[in-house]
């Protein structure tokens, strides 16, 4: 599983409308965690 599927899988578990779950959201999710392709999950950012 890649990071936007596991994000897009987060997102659903927090109970984020289908809309919210689309692609660009994952990506600025992901953006916004400081999240890369090889980051754990467990090193995602907060700034």
């Amino acid at each position: 599983m890649d990071k936007i599927d596991e994000a897009r899988e987060l997102l659903k578990m927090l109970g984020m409308p289908r809309a919210q779950q689309a692609d660009i959201c994952c990506y600025v999710m992901l953006a916004m965690a400081g999240m890369k392709q090889n980051t754990e999950w467990k090193d995602a950012g907060n700034e």
